[in-house]
């Protein structure tokens, strides 16, 4: 469609910016292989989001990252040889129950609408990394530390006495402390969206400076999401595949839930391991990280492997100190008690609502809306609370659109699918769809059998109807 400029049309729409240091980018799309490595350092979208990709098939990424796939520009660096490829994962040989189509009419109609809308409303789909909700929770610090007993060492050097756990008690300072490590643990979770998420799916749109804080501040979690992170975007709810299918194993699995329904025994395991979501997710991470990418430093500037997992050992406990020490022991268990929560309300549910969250189909963009879920997308206060990431079907099928944005583009994408009788699993508040994920947990669905998490072929294929075809 004509509605956006070549260079937004030909290249990652997440991008640009501070990257650099090139790298190695033999990849795999659609069963052909090609190597980039020579265009590491021209690609608009930065270096990382290629070289971190290296040796794997991207095929899913790499339609699902640009409104119009560049292909031409990825012919000229096709390779019809085995030679210099051994680097490839075996990751790479992804095998579904059929072939599953990546770029559907359907999916590049949609595309198009959607780039008309950014065009139509001036709208840039980079994210911007600001200072907003950093500085609200430096604002936060200042706070603790200003009502928040902080006596130092007690006598003799004790920290008991007098000291860290001034502001564990419920009368002034221990009110102040969780009141303001609620609103701190608020701002953390958004933080995880508008910053850590973003910079996920972005991650050489970030200055320097900001990544370098950002990798203190929120321990190295954008390297250690990464790559688990665009693997769960890949294959969303595909069995075998998407490892968030698989968060909180051995003690349950979304996809067996799916398949054989939950029971009470469910439940109750979700509700002792949620409040735990944090530490899981990061451990979840590094681990899907060493398991697909070894021990060793790969990729160009970012480190993977034992010195990520060294990284994180040694920056947790001293982030989780200094909070702490600000906050006290109950404002600190108030603020990751929040985060936790929000978290859970914003994520957790979003793929996993209800049995058919999991009746995959072989067009990719049909699975991302019968996968996932939005809460109130048409709410501005909510989306806002939310950093945008309430509008999760528009994530997924654009996910480098900076969250932000995703408000704008969910009432083309839902009428859209209104009019072309598509899935679009829209729940009016968060409260619905925690309820909804419940009742998935604890078996009041029936499961839809062996076939969940399984690519299957339509009875009806969707069909993409052309603006000229649907005014005539």
């Amino acid at each position: 469609s004509g509605g956006v400029d070549d260079r937004v049309a030909e290249v990652v729409v997440g991008g640009g910016g501070s990257g650099g240091g090139g790298g190695s980018c033999r990849v795999v799309v659609s069963g052909v292989r090609y190597d980039l490595t020579p265009y590491v350092d021209a690609h608009p979208g930065g270096p990382t989001l290629l070289t971190r990709h290296d040796g794997e098939d991207i095929t899913a990424l790499f339609f699902s990252n640009h409104l119009k796939a560049p292909v031409t520009t990825l012919e000229r660096f096709r390779t019809d040889h085995d030679g210099g490829m051994d680097g490839i994962h075996p990751s790479a040989n992804v095998s579904h129950a059929i072939a599953v189509d990546y770029d559907s009419p359907v999916y590049a109609e949609l595309k198009a609408r959607v780039a008309d809308r950014l065009a139509e409303r001036g709208l840039t789909p980079r994210h911007s990394f600001g200072g907003v909700v950093l500085g609200l929770r430096l604002a936060c610090v200042a706070l603790a530390l200003a009502l928040v007993p902080h006596s130092g060492l007690g006598a003799g050097g004790s920290l008991a006495a007098g000291g860290w756990w001034a502001g564990s008690g419920i009368g002034a300072g221990g009110a102040s402390a969780v009141a303001v490590g609620a609103i701190y643990g608020y701002l953390m979770g958004l933080q995880t969206w508008t910053h850590a998420h973003n910079g996920v799916h972005n991650p050489d749109a970030m200055a320097p400076s900001m990544r370098a804080l950002l990798s203190l501040d929120m321990v190295l979690v954008v390297d250690a999401w990464m790559v688990e992170h665009q693997a769960h975007h890949a294959y969303t709810n595909e069995g075998g595949l998407d490892p968030d299918t698989a968060w909180f194993a051995p003690a349950f699995n979304y996809l067996e839930v799916a398949r054989q329904g939950g029971s009470r025994r469910v439940g109750l395991l979700a509700s002792g391991l949620y409040p735990l979501l944090v530490p899981i997710m990061l451990l979840k991470s590094l681990g899907h990280l060493v398991k697909t990418r070894g021990w060793a430093v790969r990729g160009h500037d970012l480190p993977l492997g034992l010195p990520l997992l060294a990284g994180v050992a040694l920056l947790s406990p001293l982030r989780f100190a200094l909070d702490i020490y600000i906050f006290g022991p109950t404002g600190f268990a108030a603020a990751l008690l929040t985060a936790t929560m929000y978290l859970c309300v914003t994520f957790v549910a979003t793929h996993a609502a209800n049995e058919s969250n999991y009746a995959l189909t072989d067009d990719w963009a049909l699975n991302q809306l019968r996968s996932t879920n939005n809460v109130a997308s048409s709410s501005w206060w909510y989306s806002a609370l939310c950093g945008g990431i309430n509008c999760h079907i528009e994530h997924h099928l654009f996910p480098q659109i900076s969250s932000t944005v995703l408000p704008e583009i969910a009432p083309v994408v839902k009428e859209y699918c209104r009019e072309r009788g598509l899935p679009y699993n829209e729940k009016p508040s968060p409260f619905h769809l925690f309820r909804e994920h419940a009742a998935f947990l604890r078996g009041f669905g029936p499961g839809i059998g062996r076939g969940a998490g399984s690519t299957v072929k339509p009875s009806g294929h969707p069909k993409a109807i052309s603006r000229s075809e649907e005014r005539s």
